[in-house]
């Protein structure tokens, strides 16, 4: 995996653990554990797919090497927009470190890092958003994707069974949480 690749991942797993804590605190136990199990086995799926990736990338040099041509393409288009995702990914890195530090850190500077955290996130995202508008790397994106999967077909016959099942959970999820922001606003 490319380290932007590895960066935005680590962003998307650190605000999908934010909202499923959020999440969590929800009005139904039973609503709440089925999203849990959910949660977990779409987890369990994306890293079986994940492994298979990364055994493709590995085995394929031509993939990985388009992979790399796109990644630096993102980055660049990103920079055009007021992003740079290496000065971004080592002010997240000193931010993980402050939290991380052996010294007790109190609660209202880790509320400044988590909202410092939440702003790095939302600027990097906008950034790829508007990146991700370019007709070029939309064409790439699809292309790269059409070879990955192809690949990782190739490569592991379970993978057209995994992505059929972490659609399919991803669908439950989102349903699942649609029907707990609404359920607020029925009590209410």
């Amino acid at each position: 995996m490319t380290k932007c690749s590895r960066f935005l991942s680590i962003l998307a797993l650190a605000a999908f653990a934010f909202t499923g804590a959020v999440y969590a605190q929800g009005p139904s136990k039973a609503s709440s554990d089925n999203t849990a199990q959910l949660m977990q086995s779409y987890r369990q799926k994306t890293q079986q797919l994940q492994a298979i990736q990364q055994k493709t990338i590995k085995n394929n040099p031509k993939l990985a090497a388009e992979m790399k041509q796109f990644d630096t393409e993102v980055k660049t288009s990103m920079r055009t927009h007021g992003y740079d995702v290496a000065k971004g990914q080592k002010r997240v890195e000193a931010m993980i470190a402050k939290l991380k530090d052996g010294k007790k850190v109190s609660k209202a500077e880790r509320t400044s890092v988590m909202q410092s955290f939440e702003a790095e996130r939302q600027n990097m995202m906008k950034a790829r958003s508007a990146a991700m508008q370019d007709p070029k790397i939309q064409k790439d994106r699809k292309a790269i994707q059409e070879h990955m999967i192809a690949a990782m077909k190739k490569q592991d016959s379970h993978t057209t069974q995994l992505l059929k099942d972490v659609e399919a959970l991803r669908t439950k999820i989102m349903a699942a949480m649609a029907t707990h922001e609404a359920a607020p606003k029925k009590a209410g």
